[in-house]
């Protein structure tokens, strides 16, 4: 009985200093952000597949602290009406990006429902992808490869002269930046 008591002691302190890691890694990427000051902020909000996920109560006291000159985006996948509106509405958020399957009839009532700006991202793999986000009833549309965090870009070839404001990203980084702003 001692040895498995040993062995679950042995698991939380694991557990502890995964914790403690990320605890440490998310405020080192908390001051960097700060500190570079670039115009917006994304906080993905109750999303438990993602470790950087947060709550609205820690999103609204991180905000708090944020510079007025970063605006705080709203990062969600398939979150309830209430949960994203709630955040918008109460100042908390400047705007809500999407990340989920969230369809044009969400997006619609959303805009209802909020003032702030929308965006919508979109996975592209063809042509036809980006053809079926500029139709999207959001603000802002944002491109990106889909995978989420792989660092891979897609093809931007794929991508026509867009009349409408949009985001690009998935791998953008100083090796490529010229090519993403050129294409």
């Amino acid at each position: 009985m001692e040895h498995l008591w040993q062995k679950n002691k042995n698991h939380r302190d694991i557990e502890d200093e995964n914790r403690k890691s990320h605890k440490n890694k998310n405020q080192n990427m908390w001051s960097q952000t700060q500190r570079r000051h670039p115009d917006y902020c994304g906080f993905i909000i109750e999303f438990s597949k993602s470790f950087r996920s947060v709550t609205a109560e820690k999103v609204r006291e991180l905000v708090k602290e944020l510079s007025p000159e970063i605006q705080p985006v709203g990062v969600f996948v398939n979150a309830s009406m209430e949960l994203v509106t709630g955040l918008l509405n109460d100042g908390t958020l400047a705007a809500a990006q999407l990340h989920g399957q969230e369809d044009e009839t969400y997006i619609r009532e959303l805009k209802q429902l909020s003032d702030k700006p929308i965006i919508k991202a979109f996975s592209v793999k063809t042509a036809e992808d980006i053809e079926k986000a500029v139709q999207s009833p959001a603000d802002y549309i944002l491109l990106d490869q889909g995978s989420g965090g792989t660092g891979k870009t897609f093809d931007w070839s794929l991508i026509p002269e867009i009349e409408r404001p949009f985001f690009l990203a998935g791998g953008i980084g100083a090796l490529n930046m010229k090519q993403a702003i050129c294409e």
